[in-house]
């Protein structure tokens, strides 16, 4: 059976012609939407300590297109003028179980591509300018109107104004305009020139995806290398007079080119090291072992009576096939399971709620036995409250 994403058109046909390709339009995407935020619990999100947040001034600040970092205070909110300006919340389904929902939606790309859901709350006139992004965005309407202008152009940074906190584009002529109501979404290919104007009270969802850069993975890879690899040092026990002394010569170039070459990991070592890459989360990090003083057994036959369990938002989980086994990374960590099992852990690496593999099991293996114990007791799987 074909499968559609929100909004009526056919995965494939999406993801075969405007994936990267082109922007494209999405009425009633998610026409019955109920959102848990509005203006006030967005504001009051803000004022948390935890929370990334943002807001934008086109006027009214020391300079154009000011943007003020959070953490805010209420009052800070009642100084801002009446029009043109945005607040931004951004890993927003950390907060809000509808935000959440939403982003579980997106299955239809990979689960490892998905960044964050930021929202955009704005009064009427308010915006972040006209702008582009380097990543594949979603763009949908929770409440209220706002128009979008865009142009297919693909953007540089050479193309935006010096000297501005953000990247707004100087010379933006639209293409095309949209007017978004609630539950219409918009799909921007990365480098699409875009200028989003609230009309009255507006909520924007943004769903960004994740394109890590190459100076981005050679870090981290570097650092994997690093820690993981023996070190050897340069050798040249058949060295002989040389002529000249402060020549480097092709033998000694294409022995530093061994050298480096020797570093680097056999495939199966550089899918390990992107399954512990992508999955790590900075704002959580798993325990090295289970606590002390909790019994295994008394947590297993708790999990074993509960029929679903959830995770937190904000656990990372990505997962790689192998000939029988499956390792499952999460938050940076590799945990080899059966491969029987792929069901389930496609379920947790996708889902905020999962069925319980052991379920009103008697017997199960031992290393699901082993994951879900130091999931529990590390507080990162829960039963579902119904």
């Amino acid at each position: 059976m074909e499968t559609v994403i929100p909004g009526g058109i056919p995965t494939n046909e999406f993801l075969e012609f405007y994936w990267q390709k082109k922007p494209c339009l999405l009425r009633r995407a998610f026409p019955e939407y109920q959102a848990d935020f509005d203006k006030q619990r967005l504001l009051e999100t803000a004022c948390l300590s935890q929370v990334e947040s943002r807001v934008v001034l086109e006027k009214d600040g020391d300079y154009p297109w000011q943007v003020l970092q959070g953490v805010f205070n209420i009052e800070d909110f009642e100084e801002l003028p009446l029009s043109h300006w945005s607040l931004l919340v951004q890993n927003a389904e950390h907060y809000f179980q509808s935000a959440s929902s939403l982003l579980s939606k997106f299955n239809f790309i990979p689960n490892w591509r998905i960044d964050d859901l930021m929202i955009s709350y704005a009064p009427d006139a308010g915006s972040v300018g006209p702008h582009f992004d380097s990543y594949d965005v979603f763009l949908f309407q929770a409440k209220g109107q706002r128009k979008w202008s865009i142009n297919c152009k693909e953007y540089k940074d050479s193309d935006c104004i010096d000297g501005l906190d953000l990247r707004i584009i100087e010379d933006f002529q639209a293409d095309e305009e949209y007017i978004l109501e609630p539950g219409d979404m918009l799909y921007l290919p990365p480098g699409t020139g875009h200028h989003g104007v609230a009309i009255g009270e507006s909520i924007t969802c943004s769903i960004g995806f994740r394109a890590p850069s190459n100076h981005e993975l050679l870090a981290g890879f570097v650092d994997y290398v690093l820690q993981n690899q023996m070190e050897i040092r340069y050798s040249d026990p058949e060295l002989r007079k040389t002529q000249y002394s402060g020549e480097l010569r092709e033998v000694e170039l294409q022995k530093i080119d061994s050298l480096f070459r020797s570093t680097l990991p056999e495939p199966d070592a550089l899918a390990d090291w992107f399954g512990r890459f992508i999955s790590s989360n900075h704002e959580m990090e798993l325990e090295t072992e289970v606590k002390n003083g909790i019994d295994r057994q008394e947590t297993i036959n708790l999990l074993k009576k509960e029929k679903k369990l959830c995770k937190p938002s904000e656990l990372k989980a990505v997962f790689i096939r192998k000939k029988t086994d499956i390792v499952l990374y999460i938050c940076g960590k590799a945990f080899v399971l059966p491969g029987h099992y792929l069901q389930f852990v496609d379920d947790f690496s996708s889902k905020q709620t999962f069925p319980n593999p052991v379920y009103g099991t008697k017997n199960d293996h031992d290393q699901v036995l082993s994951l879900l114990h130091y999931l529990y007791c590390s507080e990162l799987i829960a039963p579902l409250l119904s």
